[in-house]
């Protein structure tokens, strides 16, 4: 089985996936079509909480304490920080919401792909967001 996934965000991305599936010829078994909304999913909150742990030791590793990313004082990184600090400031910009478990599941790869881009850019920090959580 063939799969394709499209993360649509805005009515452009719509009607592009409109476009394309109407241009596919309907195959003699048809097409399954899901669509997901809604609030972020346990596993995915709880591979937010993986990843704030996991870039808190990249970051740590990296030498790269608060001073260094934030201009805060020089404390080294820990999930909670990582959550309030970095994930949680820009969640607050591009969703002007204050906690994790109102956002839904684009808000929380739109939020990945802001934090993974800055810091891949301006301290070459880069660590893929969780597909499974740890304990």
């Amino acid at each position: 089985m063939n799969r394709e996934y499209w993360h649509i965000t805005n009515a452009d991305q719509f009607d592009s996936l409109i476009a394309h599936l109407r241009d596919k010829p309907i195959s003699e078994h048809g097409y399954l079509v899901q669509v997901k909304t809604g609030k972020a999913t346990t596993s995915q909150r709880n591979a937010m909480h993986l990843y704030f742990r996991q870039l808190a030791t990249v970051l740590n590793d990296a030498g790269l304490d608060m001073v260094a990313v934030l201009q805060a004082a020089e404390i080294p990184w820990t999930e909670h920080s990582v959550k309030t600090e970095i994930w949680g400031k820009v969640m607050k910009a591009i969703t002007d919401k204050t906690s994790t478990t109102d956002l839904d599941r684009a808000e929380v790869s739109e939020i990945y792909d802001i934090v993974n881009r800055h810091l891949a850019s301006k301290f070459g920090v880069m660590l893929s967001f969780p597909n499974r959580f740890g304990d």
